[in-house]
């Protein structure tokens, strides 16, 4: 007995952020200290300015304090240089790194877009001016800025690498590929750029270059993201028992949070329940305060049949923080399972449905913890109660297939079979392939005297209940093959 995922309960890790805050720091400094105090033609025009300039130690002094990092005093020591040298390319690049090192882009784009018009042909200046653009929301300018600085050196790996970035932000990963492949080019052997090609391969499903470019890259560093990364276009490639090996590789390599999900899942997904356990304790034991990693370590314990330990788990997942709603989802699950944790479940589920007054799987889980407390205390259920809660849930998601089947079976356990009936039908209308409500549809109809009609929901539920056993008997089938290529 398992519970099944439909999906991952968490987005994977992205590195994009992450490589462009390492490009913003990396760019600042080449443009601080690779690049030329002034091109030629604007000492021609500013001869006295220039020369003046470079032997300001109040500039060197805000120069220094910028490398060091101590902005507040780079400022300082710039804001008396911009009334003597106004129109001074360098003063107004630096001055326009220093707000963009403070966080104030505002600031910068005044200072970044005065020094690319003393300069235009400083494609450098530009991208950072177009970086603060894109922060402050206005991608339009930013883009022609981009553009503009590639037009200005259309192989410079930075002008490519961040005009592809800026696609990137945006979501169009088709736009940004082929300034990716054009930075590769520049610089081949840049981890960074390697590492987001075949990211954008992959989430653009061409996943023979993906995988190509993916290999490529681990030659230049051997990673744990490039595994997982690795991992996950196999896994897209239907190469299952290669995405093990390569989460697991992953994991072992850097076994933070996700890449121990990761691994965990892909064992879970496939049902081998006992080695996804295994990962999941570990993980649990590594990081005690995530909530995912107690959610799959319950989903697997679930999955063997030890049901008290997969409840217990699942309340102590709610309990790390009550106002996530995941855990609450996948304790819910498992009340169909026999256990004497079941009050902890009921008190879990009230809170649920306190600290989430409109969600209606709040509502039905708290319901289905009732009725199954009553069922182990041998008590009659508060039908009353149950009937409200399941009504709520019914008002509030009118598309849930589990509140009409559960209320009515309340109706039916109550033998006021026709309002079961009805509800039964608006089940199936939700979900017409789930054999359950056809067999206890075929249940109420026989017991109303409609035999013919119970007929024909019995041997309705029977086919579908075949196709469901068809199902997994091939699923098993998978598994089995999955198991054996793993060893």
């Amino acid at each position: 007995m398992s519970i099944l995922w439909s999906e991952r309960t968490i987005d994977h890790l992205d590195s994009q952020r992450r490589i462009r805050n390492l490009a913003y720091i990396s760019l600042a400094l080449y443009l601080l200290v690779c690049q030329p105090l002034a091109s030629v033609a604007q000492r021609k025009a500013n001869p006295t300015s220039e020369r003046t300039l470079n032997e300001d130690k109040q500039f060197q002094a805000a120069a220094a304090h910028y490398q060091a990092k101590e902005y507040e005093l780079a400022k300082a020591d710039l804001q008396p240089l911009l009334v003597r040298f106004p129109e001074n390319f360098e003063v107004n690049k630096l001055m326009g790194l220093v707000c963009v090192a403070m966080g104030d882009d505002r600031m910068a784009v005044i200072f970044l877009r005065k020094a690319s018009l003393l300069q235009p042909h400083a494609s450098l200046v530009r991208i950072q001016l177009a970086h603060s653009l894109s922060r402050l929301g206005d991608k339009l300018t930013a883009e022609s800025e981009f553009k503009e600085a590639l037009r200005l050196d259309p192989r410079n790996f930075e002008a490519n690498r961040a005009l592809a970035g800026f696609y990137t932000s945006t979501g169009k990963l088709s736009s940004a590929i082929p300034y990716l492949e054009a930075a590769q080019r520049a610089g081949p052997t840049n981890y960074a750029v390697g590492h987001d090609l075949a990211l954008a391969y992959f989430r653009t499903h061409d996943l023979i270059s993906a995988r190509n470019q993916a290999e490529k890259t681990l030659k230049i560093r051997d990673t744990a993201e490039l595994h997982n990364l690795i991992a996950q276009i196999a896994e897209a490639s239907a190469s299952y028992v290669e995405a093990a090996k390569e989460y697991q590789q992953a994991a072992e390599m850097e076994p933070n949070e996700q890449y121990i999900f990761d691994w965990g899942y892909e064992l879970l997904s496939h049902r081998t329940f006992e080695p996804a356990r295994s990962v999941f304790a570990k993980g649990v034991r590594l990081h005690p305060d995530s909530i995912k990693l107690h959610i799959g370590l319950g989903a697997a314990l679930y999955s063997l049949g030890k049901y008290e330990e997969a409840i217990q788990t699942f309340c102590n997942a709610t309990d790390l923080d009550p106002a996530d709603p995941r855990a609450y989802l996948y304790l819910g699950r498992a009340l169909n399972a026999p256990t004497p944790k079941i009050d902890e479940a009921v008190m879990r589920m009230q809170r649920f449905v306190r600290l989430r007054p409109k969600d209606p799987l709040a509502y039905y889980y708290y319901a289905l913890s009732l009725l199954r407390a009553s069922q182990n205390h041998q008590s009659r259920p508060d039908y009353g109660k149950i009937e409200a809660l399941l009504e709520r849930a019914i008002t509030l998601g009118q598309a849930l297939f589990e509140p009409h089947l559960q209320l009515a079976i309340t109706y039916a356990d109550q033998q006021r079979y026709a309002e079961a009936v009805k509800e039964y039908l608006r089940a199936i209308s939700l979900q017409p392939d789930a054999p359950e409500p056809h067999y206890r549809l075929a249940q109420a109809y026989t017991r109303m005297g409609d035999n013919t009609r119970g007929e024909k929901e019995l041997q309705r539920y029977q086919f579908l209940q075949a196709q469901m056993a068809a199902k997994n008997k091939r699923e098993r089938r998978e598994i089995q093959e999955f198991t054996f290529r793993a060893r």
